[in-house]
């Protein structure tokens, strides 16, 4: 049995690689860089060209659904499935998907419900996964303990990169609009397990909104206009501000060191760390800190972001924002901890900083239970029974 990874730079592609080599496979690395995710003359050719050289293929696989090799292997009738890690993902959207081989495992089960009413044949729910050899394979030396060590951690960016639309277009509304929007912001801020603002968003709004960014929708996507606006412009601002703001108030009351490469001025408490490798740096981080901090992006609707199980797999203890998904793979407050508010956020830290021995045991038990049920090779081997039945 034989596959063609093609392969972006994710950082979960070796964990998903090694787990194919686990289960028998033989793995075609293809690395070419596409310019374009819908349409690479380029990129065509190579592919194209490479599958052609490759003899008794069964199918190609990549992380997140990219709409130029399923184009490719439609015309090829080869089957192509796509792990899902990112959201929101705009290529999902893309009419190329209707393929018959084509196959979109997606982690989020509110976001699989959506694209499954416009995809039926093509679009499969399975969660995330962590890589507990891996983990294991992370020593901790002195000087590590010495680096690394801390009360708090958070390794992620604010998104701001990701806010300039946002920007464009509050800049051009008029008073009314500006208010509903900041309100909606506000609302969804104190509000944990729900994503509301796209079903709060009124189509008028949506529009005004999209027209004031200059962005148009590609002729080949599904329109979706309240949902792009939704998830791609505020919800990249809700994210940015949702974590500013947890920071903010959590570095009033503890130390926190935070991994990033995002400017931290409005945040004076912060320990600004830096970037933190995810095949060096991060795993260190993981086990040394004595609580992990999650803030799922509020973009994720219901599922299980990628940091808890990494977080899990190399042993560290998980204090989370509620995601609707977790209580049904994880058990709160033996495998992880919730917050669904700030001040519940801050009681829990100060009262897990202060009980070790329980904290090491949810650590412990959240570990026992990615490696039990969620490795990336108990994953691929439900991935490949869907696609098999």
């Amino acid at each position: 049995m034989s596959i063609i990874f093609c392969q972006w730079n994710s950082i979960i592609e070796h964990s998903i690689i090694n787990a194919f080599y686990k289960l028998k496979y033989d793995v075609i690395l293809f690395n070419y860089p596409f310019k374009n995710k819908d349409l690479d003359t380029d990129y065509i050719k190579v592919f194209s060209d490479s599958l052609m050289k490759t003899s008794n293929v069964d199918f190609v696989f990549s992380v997140n659904y990219i709409p130029i090799i399923s184009k490719v292997c439609n015309i090829a009738r080869i089957h192509y499935i796509s792990w899902t890690v990112d959201s929101p993902s705009l290529t999902l959207y893309s009419k190329s998907m209707c393929s018959p081989y084509s196959h979109a495992f997606l982690f989020d089960y509110e976001l699989y419900l959506k694209f499954k009413n416009y995809f039926p044949a093509n679009v499969h729910y399975l969660p995330l996964a962590g890589d507990t050899d891996f983990y294991d394979s992370i020593s901790i030396s002195t000087e590590d303990h010495a680096l690394y060590d801390c009360d708090i951690s958070f390794v992620g960016s604010f998104h701001t990169k990701y806010c300039s639309y946002y920007d464009i277009a509050f800049s051009n509304l008029n008073d009314y609009y500006k208010g509903y929007i900041n309100a909606l912001i506000h609302t969804q801020l104190n509000i944990y397990g729900y994503y509301l603002i796209e079903d709060s968003l009124p189509e008028e709004l949506a529009n005004s909104i999209m027209s004031s960014t200059g962005l148009t929708t590609l002729p080949d996507y599904i329109q979706d206009i309240p949902g792009f606006v939704a998830n791609h412009i505020i919800g990249f601002k809700c994210n940015q501000q949702d974590r500013i703001k947890t920071l903010e108030y959590i570095s009033n009351y503890y130390n926190i060191n935070l991994y990033t490469t995002e400017d931290t001025s409005m945040l004076p408490k912060v320990n600004n760390c830096g970037i933190a490798d995810s095949s060096n740096d991060m795993p260190k981080v993981f086990k040394c800190s004595k609580i992990n901090l999650n803030m799922s992006a509020r973009t994720i609707k219901s599922g299980i972001p990628q940091r808890i199980f990494d977080i899990m797999a190399a042993g560290g203890f998980v204090l989370s924002n509620y995601q609707s998904e977790i209580p049904e793979y994880f058990t709160p407050d033996e495998d992880i901890v919730l917050y669904d508010s700030l001040q519940d956020l801050k009681t829990k830290i100060h009262y897990y900083l202060s009980h070790e021995q329980e904290r090491n045991r949810i650590a412990r038990n959240g570990y026992n239970k990615v490696k039990q049920f969620h490795t990336y090779h108990v994953k691929i081997k439900e991935l490949l029974s869907t696609i098999t039945k």
